[in-house]
């Protein structure tokens, strides 16, 4: 049983997806899993995995079937390599730049430009000559990073090229998230989180991540599909 407090909202009245889907990733107990939403994963509602007989995990709030956990021997995407910090700082401040007075949902525990006290602050923009968005993450203290905050902290910056791929004023959230930890992750470290956008078909926009260490080494993959959505249906996954 998992609930999520509102503290981790995405958009405004459902939880951010990465947090949801790592609290999920727990019902599978594997080092990649994947999680499908089928609808908004709700705030300060307990959730309930189902073991289902081809190996998912079914996630219900009450009777709504909220997503599917799958566990996976691994998540392949290709290889992110380092960008240069100086490169990075500067796709931040644009990023910021952009959306600071028209971000889609300006609460959003992961990438909101009004959560700076509680919020990761996660601002991936485009570095220049590339088509790679980048931000850099400083996990708090000195433990090792839980799971589910490695999935919290690599889905916002997956979205980033999604969002950049779509009609200003349009959203995006997370449809399916993909990760694979291959590494620990500490508090206190700086890393880079890296994406870029793979395939674009309708509403759909499927992009690949990496978190990377000081030696380039990708600690965590993901792949992840995203879906446009007008404003109004901000709740949709």
């Amino acid at each position: 049983m998992i609930t999520i407090e509102p503290v981790y909202n995405g958009p405004p009245h459902s939880a951010h997806g990465g947090v949801a889907a790592g609290l999920m990733a727990g019902f599978v107990e594997s080092r990649a899993a994947s999680v499908r939403f089928h609808s908004p994963p709700p705030l300060g509602e307990p959730m309930e995995g189902v073991h289902q007989q081809d190996g998912s995990t079914d996630v219900f709030a009450r009777t709504d079937r909220v997503a599917t956990v799958r566990s996976l021997p691994s998540v392949e995407v290709e290889p992110f390599d380092p960008l240069d910090p100086a490169g990075v700082a500067l796709a931040e401040s644009d990023w910021l730049a952009e959306f600071r007075d028209s971000h889609p949902f300006p609460r959003c525990f992961g990438c909101g430009t009004e959560r700076p006290d509680d919020g990761l602050g996660l601002t991936a923009g485009l570095v220049a000559g590339t088509d790679v968005h980048a931000t850099f993450w400083t996990p708090a203290g000195s433990a090792d990073v839980p799971a589910w905050l490695v999935w919290a902290a690599i889905d916002c910056p997956s979205g980033a090229p999604a969002l950049a791929a779509v009609p200003r004023g349009t959203a995006v959230v997370t449809g399916e998230l993909a990760v694979d930890i291959r590494g620990a992750l500490r508090g206190g470290e700086r890393y880079q989180i890296v994406s870029r956008c793979t395939e674009m078909s309708g509403r759909k926009i499927r992009t690949q991540a990496a978190i990377l260490d000081r030696d380039g080494t990708n600690l965590a993959v993901a792949a992840s599909t995203w879906i446009a959505i007008a404003p109004a249906d901000s709740e949709m996954p």
